[in-house]
């Protein structure tokens, strides 16, 4: 019995002292914005950039890198993360609302500032939203090129997910695939963000 304790307390001491090593040669960098700046949205990093703001007076918006720099001036009225190597900007114009473009990492318009509304990159694709004259607001898909894939036609659409994207049609939703066709009939009344590991959640009649 005092041989197996003593066996045990010997391993018990033997991985405390392989652990200590490792704790100590372990190391914590701390990168701390400029005064002016704080984070714009959602905190954190996305493909090594992070969305800021001027902390006081008119918000002006841009991006730092992971150390802490101001790559992207602040120069727009509104951003959101970069996704696929693209992030949904905004610029202010002189009447109405503010229209939506696309930058790359190194700040160029790859995409004008011209919906209505512009969602992150998934899987290729974005959704984005124009004012039609004749049909209103109506949600299509973009490339990365700024070219549209699947038209203008939906009242909502939502980002894709596993091949498929949920969009909204006469206030019912169902899905499509990425060359726009329809592969879940418009039956539902909501529907989740969207397919998850083969299923998505949907409602129908309040169930």
């Amino acid at each position: 019995m005092k041989k197996k304790i003593f066996s045990l307390a010997l391993a018990f001491a033997l991985c405390m002292g392989l652990m200590v090593p490792v704790s100590a040669e372990e190391t914590v960098s701390v990168v701390w914005l400029d005064e002016d700046l704080v984070p714009s949205g959602s905190l954190g990093f996305d493909d090594g950039m992070m969305g800021v703001r001027r902390n006081k007076g008119a918000y002006q918006y841009g991006f730092v890198d992971q150390t802490g720099k101001l790559v992207i001036p602040l120069q727009y009225s509104e951003t959101q993360r970069f996704t696929e190597g693209l992030a949904p900007v905004s610029r202010a114009r002189d009447s109405g609302w503010d229209l939506w473009g696309y930058i790359d990492k190194n700040g160029k318009q790859v995409i004008p500032c011209i919906y209505q509304l512009a969602d992150n990159f998934s899987e290729g694709l974005a959704a984005v939203e124009i004012l039609s004259e004749d049909d209103g607001y109506k949600y299509g898909y973009i490339d990365k090129t700024g070219k549209v894939v699947i038209p203008f036609e939906y009242d909502f659409g939502r980002s894709f997910i596993d091949g498929y994207a949920a969009v909204q049609k006469n206030g019912k939703w169902g899905f499509i695939d990425k060359s726009g066709e329809i592969v879940i009939p418009f039956e539902y009344g909501l529907t989740g963000l969207g397919f998850s590991n083969g299923l998505a959640e949907v409602y129908k009649n309040g169930k």
